[in-house]
């Protein structure tokens, strides 16, 4: 039997860098919906974000769970605070690679063995140190199994999560059934990352017609997908991109790399469009149970 220690102040603190709506990138929107299913079970968190996380906070509110979701922008000194206490107790959200320098440890080859830090630095000391760090497909958790060596503690949720209201749009566009225009569509974007030459050099070597979509807002990218035949998204970091999800169950034939944890995954390749929602809605299930008596301020004695 392990033991489980109560803490007496359980009220948790989520950390990150940026949150929603303030900032609407996918990490944020998942931290949203994680705390607003979390409020729908009776578990309220508060939120800090890293500009206003320092050593002497962290040491002041020691004895509270902290969740840690994006925190590259936290002052370096309390990477190195955190590593030189294990008595705190946190939790990891991870959305990529903090413990590489690019946050994409494909960078270092195809086995994504990441060789930016030592196994004794800081920011490795410091997510070895967490109670547990979540992922959001297994590729994610082989990849920072891999480069963590603390594999009890890294879970796969299997997919990214979605709020009530953005659960409620994808259920209807997986019904959504129309005549569809021909192109596939790509992204217009500035960020390397995404790709864009890449996605329109890879459609004209296969004669597909593309449309490219400007920035619009979630609701009108999703609309668009219902409207359009495929989408074409050749990531260059390994990554767990909600769109290529979000596409998949607007009906969309998607084309996209092995960068995408997604397709690593079983129900990439068998499960229906509503199924997939029923995925998302299963991951945030498991998001809540990996991390409830953490939240309630009780640590299992395994960990």
């Amino acid at each position: 039997m392990f033991k489980k220690l109560k803490n007496p102040n359980p009220t948790p603190i989520w950390i990150s860098d940026f949150f929603y709506p303030i900032f609407k990138g996918g990490a944020e929107m998942c931290d949203y919906a994680a705390k607003q299913y979390f409020a729908s079970k009776g578990l309220q968190i508060e939120t800090r974000g890293t500009d206003q996380v320092s050593v002497d906070w962290l040491n002041f509110n020691k004895k509270r769970p902290f969740i840690f979701s994006n925190f590259v922008n936290i002052n370096p000194a309390c990477v190195v605070w955190l590593a030189e206490h294990p008595e705190v107790n946190y939790i990891i959200y991870e959305h990529d690679h903090k413990y590489c320098k690019y946050r994409n440890p494909r960078q270092h080859g195809i086995q994504c063995l990441c060789n930016c830090h030592s196994r004794n630095s800081p920011i490795i000391k410091m997510i070895k140190g967490a109670k547990k760090i979540l992922c959001q497909s297994l590729m994610h958790q082989n990849i920072i199994s891999l480069n963590i060596a603390e594999k009890n503690k890294v879970i796969s949720l299997g997919c990214n999560v979605w709020s009530f209201e953005e659960e409620a749009k994808l259920e209807q566009i997986a019904i959504t059934n129309k005549e569809r225009k021909p192109e596939y569509i790509v992204l217009k974007s500035s960020n390397p990352i995404k790709n864009q030459d890449g996605c329109l050099a890879y459609a004209n070597n296969y004669n597909i017609q593309t449309k490219v979509l400007p920035p619009c807002s979630w609701e009108s990218l999703l609309d668009a997908f219902t409207e359009y035949q495929g989408f074409i998204f050749l990531s260059l970091v390994a990554e767990n991109a909600r769109v290529v999800v979000e596409a998949r169950i607007a009906g969309c034939d998607v084309i996209t790399n092995d960068l995408i944890g997604h397709r690593h995954e079983a129900w990439w390749h068998n499960a229906s469009r509503t199924e997939i929602v029923q995925v998302a809605k299963n991951a945030k299930e498991k998001l809540y149970l990996e991390t409830k008596d953490f939240l309630q301020g009780v640590y299992d004695g395994r960990y």
